[in-house]
């Protein structure tokens, strides 16, 4: 069922970071045309190379979370199970 969940999650956060990719290419083109020097050009590539990075570690910190939250849940079943009389 979790992995159910994560792969659903994963595909949204795809989705997303897609649009996100696409307006941020935009811009980059945009940006790019107008820039005067090369030093201007540097910001682009920059803002396109941590957006790609953005994406997995948003995805990275999703599967740490969910992670946490399945051994958490764990512990809490054994703490129930030593409170029964």
């Amino acid at each position: 069922m979790m992995f159910a969940v994560e792969a659903w999650f994963a595909l949204r956060i795809d989705i997303i970071s897609l649009c996100v990719n696409a307006i941020a290419s935009i811009f980059c083109i945009f940006y790019s045309a107008s820039a005067e020097t090369e030093e201007d050009k540097v910001f682009p590539v920059m803002l396109l190379t941590y957006m790609l990075l953005l994406q997995e570690f948003v995805l990275w910190s999703v599967r740490c979370f969910t992670w946490i939250e399945k051994r958490m849940v764990n512990v809490d079943r054994c703490l129930k199970i030593l409170d029964i009389p």
